[in-house]
């Protein structure tokens, strides 16, 4: 006694410790009950180790650092117990992170771990919709309520926000970061959703106060972070969120990114987010921070739209990334009738934007689109890509989903250039994305842009991926061919594309260079079509004018179309269809050679048109092979107004 220590003999007592956020507890309490005699309580107020220094803004800067902790702490023997935490008034409350620590055991019999058990209020969903609190720093007129530090020091600077308000500043200008702790019970809650990070940030130079524009694309500029403690190890990302170009910056510039609560974060003890400067020797001023839960990515919430910002209305490039560039930029003006003036300039590389993949659905389709420019990288140059080719020097740019499952990331190309392209004026990708299980089952899909021709930048302009309403009006796609052939048809064989003059329309398909009489261009229907409509029984008109040519001219070819001689009949389209009972077998072959007018114009376009009916012992399609074919191998042919529609 004559020490002042008070013990329990013969009882092995442990301390347990719990460090929580410091803003906001001040005046809370732990209470810690028997779990078998509910009355037996004690109660154990927070403690915090203050620190002061030399001056009053170092003993700010020491005391409002992001790892300090408040403790709590209680000594008890082995047993079963329940705690909580409660304010003032008795009632039981967060303390926005609990971390749990049981000291060494240092004698027989000791309180064994996991013998508390915490008891965690349930917290209002609605308060998980913004995970930062304060972040437009209006909290107080004096104080910088829930807001630490990194090393750098944080304080409350009226009159510099955004219009005049309050904003977040900080003392010594190295790279450091303006922190807050995020309430560990909504990481759980919101566990596999997605948030919308943003934050405004102003910089400004030490010495003459002018404002500082950083340039993503040539320095490191200020950008958002997590750090996630837990038992089982540490975890950190950054950046999560990162200083976006923008057309026309302002004094304050844009912070965005999206984040998605992943297994780290559900299971850390305590989450930190954080805005570093990044930038030495500048000022950073921090307003309008938030973090807010994005809609829900379910294929019954979603609108149909998989990208984010596609068409850079928000003269910014908001939910896009560096893939494989050296910058981005938004440039003006963007393609026409859209709404906006603003497009996206890829230098060295692509852009890269994480799609919505929950809203992916297994066996729908999706419309991939894209409109672009390529210019010299030297000069700004418009230049013509040749669909034709896959040389690096002159094939044209593709678009490509890349989904993530584990650690494998396969590459699919969707969107590839059609039509006629031009130095001058915007070209259109295009594709279509039918989801398998790699794209339903993806943790992530990463969409991105490849292909571009050596020496040369990608501009690009309404980018989409959007679900396609099943529609069996027609089967075919591009069968005016105003867009062209490429990737729409392809060759057998040998054989070579062109356009030519169509039937009452400008374009047409030209298919030369064949090898053999069965030679003849493919329609993609393994791209395009969509097998869902092909059911038993039902039935089908194909129609196409097709006309043919003297090998190597311009003059029309004849052909007999009663023949059934390979040196004298007429092209005629073969249809094989598949199904899922045998996919490597064909079911059934349909050879559609009747033409409308018994007699064949040289001069002119001839409708072929013939009815086909699916069989109805057949399964689920899941091939069609279209194919023009089996005529003189000394001809042409050009194909327009192609089509598949019911009867």
């Amino acid at each position: 006694s004559e020490y002042c220590y008070v013990y329990c003999e013969n009882t092995c007592l442990r301390t347990v410790t719990y460090g929580v956020d410091v803003p906001g507890t001040e005046d809370y309490e732990l209470q810690v009950c028997d779990a078998n005699d509910p009355n037996k309580c004690v109660t154990a107020p927070g403690t915090f180790w203050y620190d002061p220094e030399d001056t009053p803004e170092a003993t700010h800067m020491k005391n409002t650092e992001d790892d300090r902790r408040r403790h709590f702490a209680v000594s008890l023997p082995q047993g079963s117990y329940t705690a909580r935490f409660q304010d003032a008034s008795g009632n039981d409350v967060w303390p926005t992170f609990v971390e749990e620590t049981y000291e060494d055991i240092l004698c027989s019999n000791a309180l064994a771990d996991g013998s508390i058990t915490l008891s965690v209020p349930a917290v209002n969903p609605s308060e998980c919709d913004n995970l930062i609190r304060n972040g437009d720093a209006e909290a107080s007129s004096t104080e910088h309520t829930y807001w630490l530090h990194r090393s750098g020091g944080v304080r409350l600077v009226p009159g510099e926000g955004i219009g005049g308000s309050n904003a977040l500043g900080d003392y010594v200008r190295k790279n450091d970061a303006i922190a807050q702790h995020l309430d560990s019970r909504c990481m759980d809650l919101r566990h596999g959703r997605e948030y919308e990070i943003e934050a405004w940030v102003k910089l400004e130079d030490e010495n003459s106060g002018a404002v500082y524009t950083c340039d993503e694309n040539t320095e490191k500029c200020p950008e958002v972070g997590i750090y996630a403690r837990s038992p089982n190890g540490n975890w950190g990302k950054e950046p999560v969120a990162r200083t976006v170009h923008s057309a026309a910056p302002g004094d304050y510039q844009l912070i965005q990114g999206v984040l998605t609560i992943g297994d780290e974060m559900a299971n850390a003890d305590a989450v930190l987010f954080y805005v570093e400067r990044n930038k030495k020797n500048i000022a950073m001023f921090l307003d309008n921070v938030s973090m807010n839960l994005l809609p829900e990515n379910t294929p019954a919430s979603c609108s149909g739209e998989l990208v984010y910002n596609g068409n850079f209305a928000t003269a910014d490039t908001q939910f896009w990334g560096p893939y494989t560039e050296d910058g981005l930029f938004v440039v003006s003006p963007g393609a026409p009738n859209t709404g906006d003036n603003y497009a996206l300039r890829m230098v060295g590389g692509s852009a890269l934007q994480f799609v919505r993949t929950g809203c992916i659905e297994l066996g729908e389709r999706y419309a991939v689109n894209a409109k672009f420019k390529l210019v010299n990288e030297a000069t700004s140059v418009g230049f013509a890509c040749d669909t034709q080719v896959t040389t690096s020097a002159t094939e044209c740019p593709t678009l490509k989903l890349r989904p993530t499952v584990g650690s494998s990331m396969p590459t699919s190309t969707i969107g590839k250039a059609v039509g006629i392209q031009s130095s001058t004026e915007w070209n259109s990708m295009f594709g279509i994305l039918t989801a398998d299980s790699l794209f339903t089952d993806a943790e992530s899909i990463r969409l991105t842009f490849g292909d571009i021709p050596t020496g040369h930048e990608l501009i690009v302009d309404d980018i989409s991926v959007s679900k396609l309403p099943q529609d069996c009006s027609d089967l075919v796609m591009n069968g005016d061919m105003e867009l062209g052939y490429a990737y729409f048809w392809d060759e057998t064989g040998s054989g070579t594309f062109s356009i030519t003059p169509g039937y009452n329309s400008p374009n047409a398909i030209r298919y030369s260079n064949r090898s053999a009489s069965y030679r003849g261009p493919e329609y993609e229907a393994k791209f395009f079509m969509d097998y869902r409509c092909l059911t038993p029984n039902s039935s089908w008109t194909l129609r196409a004018r097709i006309k043919v040519f003297d090998v190597g001219t311009n003059v029309g070819g004849t052909c007999d179309l009663t023949s059934t001689s390979s040196s004298t009949w007429c092209p005629q389209f073969r249809v094989r269809i598949y199904d899922d009972v045998n996919p490597s077998s064909i079911h059934t072959d349909f050879k559609l050679r009747n033409y409308v007018s018994p007699t064949w114009d040289s001069n002119g376009f001839n409708l072929l048109e013939n009815t086909f009916t699916i069989p109805a012992g057949i399964n689920a399609v899941t091939r069609v092979v279209i194919i023009l074919r089996d005529f003189r191998t000394d001809l042409d042919v050009a194909v327009d107004d192609f089509s598949i529609t019911p009867v």
